[in-house]
């Protein structure tokens, strides 16, 4: 093989591990399934902000999160250090939450764990403050889910989209359990709808969702207009 089509080979190796991060991710500690580990932060936002809001603005008392469609942060994962600059003009930082459907294939639940652990790690060793946020799918993603995530420290989690039915409800309040027994967390940030579940002693905090509180402020803005 000549030296030119050796260079062919290796740039197209390269735009390859680029694309999936690799160049990034390859000095990243990993556990048993592969998935990065997070140090424990212990931080306590006054507010969650959506990522989307954040380059118009600068919020120290605010943590930012991604509970969106993941297509709103698709982006994110292309070029995680991109967005380090506007981030930590914020008080902490959640791991992006790319979907773990419960009718996704496995490995498609395992990758997007995967993505949002990778960045939040990479997001943390450049300085931001990272809580982990946790995703779950049935009791058979209980093994590798929450996979190096810390202990006793600060943890975020969602009820967006799993309310509506008793069966989201049971999803979450399963997870959720699971995953108090398994990181017994010092404090929990909770978005959404409140449901409750076994917190073993955490501290959590409810968080209003965005769409919630416009629905609100706009039915508190009718009735003075009436």
């Amino acid at each position: 093989m000549t030296e030119q089509a050796n260079n062919e080979k290796a740039a197209k190796r390269e735009r390859t591990r680029q694309m999936h991060n690799l160049h990034l991710l390859d000095a990243l500690s990993v556990g048993r399934h592969g998935m990065p580990t997070l140090e424990a932060e212990e931080v306590l936002p006054t507010r969650l902000r959506s990522f989307t809001t954040c380059p118009r603005c600068t919020d120290q008392g605010a943590g930012v999160h991604f509970f969106l469609d993941d297509y709103r942060f698709e982006a994110v994962w292309r070029d995680p250090m991109r967005y380090v600059s506007m981030l930590e003009r914020f008080g902490c930082v959640l791991t992006p939450d790319y979907s773990v459907y419960i009718d996704m294939p496995e490995p498609i639940q395992r990758y997007n764990a995967y993505r949002g652990r990778a960045v939040g790690k990479l997001w943390q060793d450049a300085g931001l403050i990272v809580v982990p946020t946790l995703t779950w799918g049935e009791p058979n993603t209980y093994d590798w889910c929450f996979e190096g995530l810390p202990k006793n420290a600060t943890v975020a989690l969602s009820t967006v989209g799993l309310m509506k039915d008793k069966g989201g409800v049971d999803l979450f309040r399963a997870g959720a359990n699971e995953a108090m027994k398994r990181l017994e967390p010092s404090i929990v940030l909770a978005y959404g709808k409140q449901c409750d579940f076994d917190a073993r002693g955490a501290y959590v905090v409810w968080y209003e969702s965005d769409m919630n509180k416009r629905f609100n402020d706009l039915k508190e803005k009718r009735k003075r207009e009436r």
